[in-house]
């Protein structure tokens, strides 16, 4: 018998589990009264669902489960692919199984839902520092509800539980799509070039500011605008107040 855990994977000591449990405990305090209320759905997705999900690169990170039995050997008698093969997989986030789990429960449930998930994920990483095969997430959501002041409670009930666990030395990074197609219009991108640019953009960290100008200028959007863009890109000033103040 091998001893050692499977790479990408942890085994906890009793006083290591103690302080997982009591971080895990602080923050479920936190969400729940702010009115969340906690689900547990099975680690195990169809792979239908899986395949299909807007997962982005995680899709090729699927820990994917043979058929059995006479579906097995069927599939070995046709074309051998992995999707032949497999039926289903191990969730690699808790966004698809929230979303399966909503549209098959959602006339028991209170409208909109607000949701806790606290479980464990898996991703066929390649073994090395920082990056586990096996992790857990700590989930809030929202369902049922466009409102902005839905998205502002999210960030208020994940920063209060970040305080009730003592961490104190954090920044709120906003992620909203709103906000930016809104300051590409109020620099002079057109709105059919949006996506186009925010495709760009996205690539910010490994290109830096010299290579979303580069793109920028090959894709021929607005040269004004492109201008624009870059020129605040370099000033690194991403506050909310800052883009509020270029905001028409």
């Amino acid at each position: 018998m091998k001893i050692s855990n499977v790479k990408g994977t942890v085994d906890y000591l009793p006083q290591e589990v103690a302080i997982r449990d009591y971080l895990q405990s602080e923050i479920l305090k936190v969400y729940t009264s702010n009115g969340f209320t906690r689900i547990t759905t099975p680690i195990i997705e169809d792979i239908e669902n899986l395949d299909k999900s807007e997962g982005g690169e995680n899709l090729n990170l699927i820990f994917k489960i043979l058929k059995r039995g006479d579906k097995l050997q069927k599939a070995f008698e046709g074309e051998l692919t992995e999707n032949n093969l497999a039926d289903m997989g191990l969730r690699y986030d808790l966004t698809l199984p929230l979303t399966r789990y909503f549209a098959n429960n959602r006339s028991k449930l209170p409208y909109p839902a607000k949701i806790i998930q606290m479980d464990r994920v898996y991703r066929a990483e390649r073994p090395q520092k920082g990056r586990l095969r096996e992790f857990m997430q700590c989930d809030v959501d929202i369902i049922g509800s466009d409102s902005i002041y839905s998205e502002i409670e999210l960030i208020n009930t994940v920063t209060e539980a970040l305080l009730a666990i003592t961490l104190k030395n954090f920044t709120v990074r906003v992620n909203n799509r709103r906000i930016l197609n809104d300051l590409l219009l109020s620099m002079g991108f057109a709105a059919e070039d949006l996506m186009s640019v925010c495709i760009t953009f996205d690539k910010m960290d490994k290109v830096g500011a010299e290579g979303v100008e580069k793109e920028l200028s090959e894709k021929a959007v607005n040269p004004e605008a492109v201008a624009k863009f870059v020129d605040f890109l370099k000033q690194d000033n991403f506050t909310l107040d800052y883009v509020k103040q270029l905001m028409p």
